[in-house]
């Protein structure tokens, strides 16, 4: 009969770990925003981009 009751126990543990596995997996999904759009909107136009470009490009310390 002990191993009976050992293979309950051996039996109850595994039911426990696949559960907590189970609920670790929903917990970790969320929904990603695709927001791609809105901060396309929001960037940079060609024009103000190459305006900084050329004033970091200035900036950088050009040996002579």
């Amino acid at each position: 009969m002990n191993e009976f009751e050992d293979i309950a126990d051996l039996l109850e543990i595994k039911e426990k770990m696949i559960s907590r596995n189970v609920i670790a997996e929903l917990q970790t999904e969320y929904v990603v925003k695709d927001d791609f759009d809105e901060r396309f909107a929001k960037g940079l136009s060609s024009e103000e981009s190459r305006k900084r470009t050329r004033a970091f490009i200035a900036r950088l310390p050009w040996k002579k």
